[in-house]
Protein backbone atom coordinates (compact mmCIF):
# COMPACT_ATOMS: atom_id res chain seq x y z
CA UNK A 1 0.00 0.00 0.00
CA UNK A 2 2.68 2.48 0.59
CA UNK A 3 4.05 2.05 -3.23
CA UNK A 4 0.51 2.75 -4.31
CA UNK A 5 0.18 5.70 -1.80
CA UNK A 6 3.14 7.11 -2.87
CA UNK A 7 2.63 7.12 -7.22
CA UNK A 8 -0.95 8.69 -5.91
CA UNK A 9 0.81 11.22 -4.10
CA UNK A 10 3.23 12.12 -6.82
CA UNK A 11 0.63 11.42 -9.59
CA UNK A 12 -1.34 14.26 -7.81
CA UNK A 13 1.16 16.78 -7.37
CA UNK A 14 2.29 16.17 -11.05
CA UNK A 15 -1.50 17.09 -12.66
CA UNK A 16 -1.40 19.86 -10.32
CA UNK A 17 2.13 21.15 -11.77
CA UNK A 18 3.64 21.03 -8.58
CA UNK A 19 6.52 18.50 -9.77
CA UNK A 20 9.17 18.70 -12.40
CA UNK A 21 7.46 15.62 -13.60
CA UNK A 22 5.24 15.54 -16.81
CA UNK A 23 2.39 12.82 -18.00
CA UNK A 24 4.11 11.49 -21.04
CA UNK A 25 1.88 9.01 -22.02
CA UNK A 26 -1.90 10.24 -21.89
CA UNK A 27 -3.45 7.74 -24.21
CA UNK A 28 -2.46 5.11 -21.59
CA UNK A 29 -2.98 6.85 -18.44
CA UNK A 30 -6.70 7.79 -20.15
CA UNK A 31 -6.79 3.73 -21.27
CA UNK A 32 -6.57 2.79 -17.59
CA UNK A 33 -8.55 5.48 -16.13
CA UNK A 34 -11.13 4.33 -18.85
CA UNK A 35 -10.97 0.60 -17.76
CA UNK A 36 -12.17 1.75 -13.89
CA UNK A 37 -14.81 3.81 -15.65
CA UNK A 38 -13.79 7.00 -14.87
CA UNK A 39 -14.55 10.19 -17.85
CA UNK A 40 -11.22 10.32 -19.63
CA UNK A 41 -12.15 13.23 -21.77
CA UNK A 42 -10.49 16.58 -21.95
CA UNK A 43 -7.49 17.48 -20.01
CA UNK A 44 -5.30 14.78 -19.53
CA UNK A 45 -4.95 16.74 -15.53
CA UNK A 46 -8.28 16.26 -15.02
CA UNK A 47 -8.66 12.47 -15.24
CA UNK A 48 -5.54 12.04 -13.44
CA UNK A 49 -6.83 13.99 -10.88
CA UNK A 50 -10.15 11.64 -11.07
CA UNK A 51 -8.24 8.72 -10.90
CA UNK A 52 -6.58 9.55 -8.05
CA UNK A 53 -9.43 10.17 -6.15
CA UNK A 54 -11.03 6.82 -7.38
CA UNK A 55 -8.00 4.85 -6.12
CA UNK A 56 -7.85 6.81 -2.88
CA UNK A 57 -11.37 6.03 -2.29
CA UNK A 58 -10.91 2.06 -3.26
CA UNK A 59 -7.98 1.97 -0.75
CA UNK A 60 -10.03 3.18 2.00
CA UNK A 61 -12.91 0.68 1.66
CA UNK A 62 -12.88 -1.55 4.92
CA UNK A 63 -11.57 -4.81 3.59
CA UNK A 64 -12.77 -8.39 5.23
CA UNK A 65 -10.41 -9.03 8.00
CA UNK A 66 -8.93 -12.65 7.84
CA UNK A 67 -10.40 -15.72 9.86
CA UNK A 68 -8.44 -16.43 13.09
CA UNK A 69 -7.66 -20.19 13.37
CA UNK A 70 -9.04 -21.67 16.08
CA UNK A 71 -5.52 -22.71 18.15
CA UNK A 72 -3.13 -21.32 15.31
CA UNK A 73 -1.73 -24.65 14.75
CA UNK A 74 -2.20 -27.55 13.33
CA UNK A 75 -3.88 -30.71 14.64
CA UNK A 76 -1.07 -33.17 16.56
CA UNK A 77 -0.50 -36.35 14.56
CA UNK A 78 -1.01 -39.62 16.20
CA UNK A 79 2.32 -41.04 17.71
CA UNK A 80 4.40 -38.20 17.24
CA UNK A 81 6.20 -37.51 14.09
CA UNK A 82 5.09 -39.24 11.07
CA UNK A 83 7.42 -41.11 8.58
CA UNK A 84 5.54 -39.46 6.01
CA UNK A 85 6.26 -36.11 6.93
CA UNK A 86 8.32 -34.36 4.90
CA UNK A 87 11.93 -32.58 6.50
CA UNK A 88 13.31 -29.48 5.40
CA UNK A 89 16.90 -28.92 5.75
CA UNK A 90 19.14 -26.22 5.15
CA UNK A 91 21.84 -26.33 2.47
CA UNK A 92 22.79 -29.17 0.16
Amino acid sequence: QYHTNQTIKTLRATAKDETLFGISEEGKLGDFAGRLGIDNNGDVNNFALKLCDFVEADFTKSQPSPRPSRSGQAPPTSGGTSASTPHVRAGK
